[in-house]
């Protein structure tokens, strides 16, 4: 995806706690998983590898989410709402 885009969400939204960048890091992170979780239902090969990178997807999920908790409790002056 854009690199502009991705170095947006990394800074505005890891790295200074904004939550809308938060917000669209997590959908972007969720349609992936989706679509692995879609994968391995279909019978995809690799199931090995399809469930390691659906597990790594779900601990990015609540990573983010948990951010996007923080954000709201430390960052009550943000820029975005």
């Amino acid at each position: 995806y854009n690199i502009a885009e991705q170095y947006i969400r990394e800074i505005y939204g890891i790295g200074l706690g904004e939550p809308a960048p938060l917000e669209i890091e997590l959908q972007k992170v969720k349609e992936r998983l989706h679509r692995l979780e879609q994968s391995r239902e279909n019978g995809m090969d690799y199931t090995q590898s399809i469930d390691r990178a659906i597990k790594s997807h779900q601990n990015k999920v609540k990573e983010i989410e948990e951010l996007i908790s923080k954000g709201k409790k430390w960052f009550p002056y943000s820029s975005v709402r």
